[in-house]
């Protein structure tokens, strides 16, 4: 499998470049925000959160019936 071309701001030899002048300070630092960073939608709480506040607008917007204490506005 043939590496797909980057269309990023910097080129390959540049990121290289960048990459070997970090400090074993900074390449520590950045292996532990890798290591202890969330994956993907482990938020529960902002996900429950997004549906409700998501079903409640079309609650009032008169989609769905979901929430008896909304009245639609259509």
């Amino acid at each position: 499998m043939s590496p797909r071309p980057c269309r990023s701001a910097a080129s390959t030899a540049q990121a290289k470049a960048r990459v070997a002048a970090l400090t074993d300070a900074e390449v520590a630092h950045v292996a532990h925000t890798l290591d202890t960073a969330p994956a993907g939608a482990s938020d529960i709480l902002g996900t429950i959160v997004f549906i409700f506040v998501l079903l409640l607008i079309t609650d009032i917007l008169g989609f769905t019936k979901i929430f008896p204490f909304t009245r639609s506005i259509r």
